[in-house]
């Protein structure tokens, strides 16, 4: 046939079959499959576009056409003949610019088990366990670092865990790292609380106590002045004092109690060795406004 057919379909057979036809209204029936060389090319106005339908007339999947239910116009959609029925499928790599619309995304495997689920709520599930090579950071509202995960720190000297706010252990917490077992906290220096902060490493005690110690070495009164760091008034109260001789016996006792981060030790003799310790608990602000309670309910 060589020629123009006006006002007439074109039909093709295969015997008494029709496998193809093209109506006058510019409608075509397909009995096999469609293979295209080349692109595929839409050009569709008012809604226009591919669509999939079974044989009762059902839209199955759509391309370049306007969804009937939001008025939207979706590149590619499609509807589930059945519960269960899938309405796309893809064998290979996908690429999606733009945004993915549904009420939940579910990734199943083939023997249908379900792997993970996507909700419209924002919520997920997630079957197996989920690796964060780059680490995980979870945010506030704000936008602010609530918890930070961050993966290849060194454990001496970095922090491969940041919480901001309570952390609450259902069990033992177990501080290790490579050279020793410590668990410490880091508070304002209280001289200087906007530019420095002050590290110590943790005593347990029903107390937010701090513990200090050392050695000196009377003089020829049989007496000697313990010096204490500058900021150990601004951040302790309720002193108590502990001294111990080495290589003799004295009566020794504490001449002068703790002022200007100091204190005096007298009763002995020239040259002794004393041993002291001195305890303290915390009094600083953040430590007067959240005092530990010793008992608590279960």
């Amino acid at each position: 046939f060589d020629g123009i057919l006006q006002d007439k379909p074109l039909v093709v057979k295969s015997g008494d079959t029709e496998v193809f036809r093209v109506d006058t209204n510019g409608n075509s029936y397909h009995k096999g499959v469609e293979t295209f060389d080349n692109d595929v090319i839409l050009t569709a106005t008012d809604g226009k576009g591919i669509k999939l339908v079974n044989k009762d007339g059902l839209t199955l999947a759509g391309f370049g056409r306007k969804d009937l239910d939001t008025g939207q116009r979706l590149a590619v959609y499609g509807k589930a003949q059945n519960p269960g029925d899938l309405a796309g499928a893809f064998q290979g790599d996908v690429e999606v610019r733009g945004e993915i619309a549904a009420t939940s995304l579910h990734i199943v495997s083939t023997d249908g088990d379900t792997l993970t689920d996507f909700f419209s709520d924002g919520t997920s599930r997630h079957k197996g366990l989920e690796t964060y090579e780059a680490g995980l950071k979870v945010t506030n509202t704000d936008g602010s670092s609530a918890v930070e995960l961050v993966p290849n720190t060194n454990p001496v000297t970095e922090y491969g865990v940041r919480v901001k706010g309570n952390v609450k252990v259902n069990g033992i917490l177990n501080a290790q790292v490579i050279q020793a077992e410590t668990k410490e906290f880091r508070i304002d220096d209280p001289l200087d609380p906007d530019n420095k902060y002050l590290n110590h490493t943790s005593v347990e005690s029903s107390e937010m106590k701090n513990v200090y110690d050392g050695k000196v070495v009377l003089d020829r009164n049989g007496e000697a002045v313990v010096s204490l760091p500058e900021w150990f008034q601004a951040l302790n109260k309720d002193y108590r004092y502990q001294l111990t001789c080495i290589g003799g016996y004295a009566p020794v006792y504490v001449k002068e109690k703790i002022h200007n981060n100091q204190f005096k030790i007298a009763g002995g003799q020239e040259g002794l060795e004393v041993c002291w310790q001195v305890t303290g608990v915390r009094n600083d602000k953040f430590a007067r406004e959240h005092r530990m309670k010793v008992i608590t309910d279960k």
